[in-house]
Parts: C-alpha cells; structure tokens; sequence
C-alpha cells in the first residue's frame, strides 16, 4: 500500500501590501502620497520645500483633521484633538517620509504599535 500527500488548490497568493495589513500595518501607495501632498502643499514635487517646509505645513493642515472630525460630535471632536496633536508631534518623521516618497515615488508604509503597553505609536517610513 502507498500513501500520497496531496495539498489542497484554495490557497493564494498574497501581496506585500497584504501582508503589511496582518501584521499591524499600512501602504500608502504613491497615488496616495501624491493626493496628500497635493492637499498639504499643492504640488505632488515635495523636494523643493525640503523636510523643514513641509513638515511647517503639515502642522498647518492639523487644524483640518479637527474641523473634520468635529463634526461627527463630541466624541469625533475628541478624536479629532488627539489626532492633530499627534500630528504636530510627529509633523517632521511625517514631512521626511512625504518628501523621501516624493524623491523616489514610491509609497509610505504605516506602522501601528504600543510603546510600554499603553501609548500608541505610528512610525511613517518611506519605500526607498
């Protein structure tokens, strides 16, 4: 008697981007990139302002994410606080990878985790 092994033909591939969404994570991809750099600075060529001049303007775009999310109540206008101090907190690591994306027009991946198990952290790295 023979025994045989057979695997089963329901499986599939997954794309990296896929597979950045299991793990925590998020792909802007360059059409993204360039629809935010077209809200935050106007052009989809970032280089010109260097990371100093974008990173003052993406501090100057939080006032939106207020205004948006305001209008969701209470609890949207709480989130929206949150979301805008963060922000112009990290309005810098943001404006080097829109700039760094905007070089080698490529797409930004979103890391989502928790720092001593209680802060959230989001690390904005550009795809070089």
């Amino acid at each position: 008697m023979t025994y045989a092994m057979t695997f089963d033909n329901s499986w599939e591939l997954m794309s990296e981007d896929e597979m950045y969404d299991v793990n925590g994570g998020l792909y802007l991809d360059q059409s993204t990139v360039d629809s935010l750099l077209m809200g935050i600075i106007g052009t989809v060529v970032a280089s010109p302002y260097g990371i100093s001049g974008v990173a003052l303007l993406v501090k100057g775009s939080a006032g939106y994410i207020v205004s948006a999310l305001g209008s969701l109540g209470p609890v949207g206008l709480v989130i929206g606080v949150l979301g805008s101090a963060y922000v112009v907190a990290h309005a810098t690591e943001i404006a080097e990878a829109l700039v760094t994306a905007s070089i080698h027009r490529k797409g930004i991946d979103l890391n989502f985790g928790w720092k001593w198990g209680i802060i959230p952290w989001i690390v904005f790295s550009a795809r070089t």
